[in-house]
């Protein structure tokens, strides 16, 4: 009788033991919101064409007052009007390493001639041009209309699925069958553009 006593307080010692190896909990998603930034107050010096860079996102809130700025440029029609990355468009490049799914809001300040339409869209480790043939899966998209003269824009883009191993894009272009012209404002406490979402880490690491 004791042997099987024995056991048996054996038998829940190694229960308790099997037990206590739980399956680790699942990450579970997190704010973030990363803001736009430059190093020229005109875009078009930092990011030209051919130069192969582009501004940049990172969590930092802006704290001067010189806003920075860059023109959408719409030609209407060219060979390169469907790209990612395209230089002549404000781009904006950030490090995220996580899984996005669920809305995601960009905010951003324009000047703007009247009737202007912008297509937002979001890329993951996409971090040069890809043109055409070449054009990357989006990972989010939306059209707005961005107000006459100064005004912000919130473009809410609800159904995200962006997985990034290295990088993010934001990426402002014009639409083709739109002649409105814009200019997006960012980088100063006063146009502090942002991108706001919630990003899952990639295990085991807990943070994106």
């Amino acid at each position: 009788m004791k042997r099987v006593v024995i056991f048996c307080v054996a038998a829940g010692l190694c229960a308790t033991g099997v037990s206590a190896q739980a399956a680790p909990k699942a990450a579970k998603p997190i704010p973030m919101t990363f803001f736009m930034h430059g190093t020229e107050t005109f875009g078009e010096v930092e990011s030209n064409i051919g130069t192969g860079t582009f501004m940049t996102l990172d969590q930092k809130a802006p704290g001067g007052s010189q806003s920075k700025s860059k023109q959408v440029t719409n030609y209407v029609g060219g060979p390169n009007t469907n790209c990612a990355g395209n230089s002549l468009f404000p781009t904006f490049i950030g490090e995220l390493a996580g899984d996005v799914s669920g809305p995601m809001t960009i905010t951003f300040s324009t000047y703007a001639a009247p009737g202007t339409q912008l297509n937002v869209q979001v890329f993951s480790d996409v971090e040069g041009q890809s043109c055409n043939a070449d054009f990357p899966k989006v990972a989010g998209a939306i059209v707005v209309d961005v107000p006459a003269g100064a005004g912000k824009t919130t473009a809410v883009i609800k159904n995200v699925k962006l997985k990034a191993k290295r990088t993010f894009m934001v990426h402002f272009a014009p639409l083709p069958t739109s002649a409105g012209q814009a200019r997006v404002f960012y980088d100063s406490t006063t146009d502090n553009s942002s991108v706001a979402f919630s990003c899952t880490p990639k295990a085991p690491k807990k943070t994106c």
